[in-house]
């Protein structure tokens, strides 16, 4: 074991040599300097602590001197001598720190939470904007004012403007989830919302889907606007070749003109959210199986489905591919290669011009749900197309299944008839 006092000149000169070496001082036992294989020199004090070897980290050299590292040393010797354990002593004082540094929820949410989310969680970015959104006044409070009293009276006020219980429930959930996971990190010594109760909400609520005459007014709304796109697209080639400019391609009279038409039929035929099908690839679709997947890390609860395609969902995906032989996703953005990511406006102009109110593209995924279900379709295969985690996701589209229904209660009438009442 080398032994030498150390000094700077001491520590200069220990080399590694390809090894990990250590050099104890030969006035103050358990002081000590190490040189790595990488020749990174540090200092260190070594102590006992209900029997178990330790090593305290003093500092780097470089960083401290020799003889700042001997008083460190000296003083932890101390601390050591009075019962203090110094590496536990060391741990609280960093956790206080982070605490200190951490401990407003908008300075959580920025270095700790947010990148937590964005990296983790597939909807991270909703969630951080919906915190933003409702709890962005509190970002200047400690952690510690959070309580389970603050964030009731914040739901009060908010059921009084008109929120509904079920968005209230949704916006405390991502805050109980954020401070949770500061709990978990301990940078709160308690969780202010885990005892906090959710409003109780109507989970199968109102499911809007199409009436057979909105869906013939969407459908017809649908050929109209790709006849006017033609149209207008041949006035202005007209214009551009009485100017001698090139003109624009026109597609096929049998195609599409654009990915509009193709996506809301797909929606309405499989059920798939728009972010899956805007996610979706060519490689996922098989022709000759007549299936379309989408893989786990496009959906919402991160499980694969596979969808077996019906008749107009056939035909929409062969056309669409002939029309887009060479790219990667099914709705592509032809300038950039990447999926198309925007689709409000179009959407909005078609809603509207099919009449189509308190309408949103998710609800054509009710449409095809609440169609099959009125098909006679059982809730448990409906739940299977749909991805849905458990049957309780499905239970809305109960109702639209009367034939279930009556023929449940009529096990009723199984009875001899002189058990009747007349």
């Amino acid at each position: 074991m080398d032994r030498a006092k150390l000094t700077n000149t001491e520590v200069d000169k220990l080399v590694s040599d390809g090894k990990r070496k250590r050099v104890w001082d030969s006035h103050i036992p358990g002081f000590n300097a190490i040189v790595t294989k990488s020749g990174h020199k540090s200092f260190y004090y070594r102590y006992r602590w209900n029997g178990q070897v330790r090593d305290f980290r003093l500092g780097t050299y470089g960083a401290i001197t020799t003889t700042q590292a001997r008083k460190l040393a000296l003083m932890a010797a101390g601390d050591v001598a009075r019962g203090v354990d110094i590496q536990v002593r060391k741990k609280n004082e960093k956790i206080a720190e982070a605490r200190k540094r951490r401990s407003t929820l908008g300075k959580f949410v920025e270095q700790v939470y947010g990148p937590y989310l964005t990296l983790e969680k597939k909807s991270g970015d909703q969630m951080l904007a919906r915190m933003q959104s409702c709890f962005g006044q509190w970002y200047s409070l400690p952690m510690s004012e959070i309580s389970e009293w603050k964030a009731k009276r914040w739901r009060q006020e908010q059921l009084k403007r008109g929120l509904k219980p079920g968005t209230a429930n949704r916006a405390l959930a991502v805050l109980r989830a954020c401070l949770n996971y500061a709990y978990r990190l301990r940078i709160i010594d308690s969780h202010p919302l885990q005892l906090l109760k959710p409003l109780k909400e109507d989970r199968i609520g109102v499911t809007r889907y199409l009436s057979p005459d909105e869906e013939i007014r969407l459908r017809k709304t649908l050929v109209k606007r790709e006849k006017n796109l033609r149209a207008a697209r041949h006035r202005y080639n007209e214009w551009l070749a009485e100017r001698n400019r090139p003109p624009i391609p026109v597609p096929p009279d049998i195609g599409y003109f654009d990915h509009l038409q193709p996506l809301v039929m797909l929606a309405i035929n499989t059920g798939y959210r728009k972010g899956e099908l805007l996610s979706l690839q060519w490689r996922y679709y098989d022709p000759n199986a007549n299936t379309i997947s989408v893989v786990g890390e496009n959906t919402k609860n991160r499980n694969s489905r596979h969808l077996p395609l019906n008749k107009e969902a056939r035909l929409v995906m062969r056309q669409w591919r002939r029309q887009n032989p060479g790219s990667k996703y099914v709705f592509e953005n032809p300038a950039t290669g990447a999926p198309i990511t925007d689709i409000s406006n179009a959407w909005t102009k078609l809603r509207e011009d099919a009449g189509l109110s308190n309408f949103r593209f998710h609800d054509l995924r009710h449409h095809f749900a609440s169609s099959l279900a009125m098909a006679g379709v059982d809730l448990n295969t409906i739940r299977d197309l749909l991805g849905h985690s458990d049957l309780q996701m499905t239970l809305r589209y109960a109702h639209l299944a009367p034939a279930h229904h009556a023929a449940a209660v009529a096990v009723l009438d199984r009875h001899p008839d002189e058990s009747r009442v007349v």
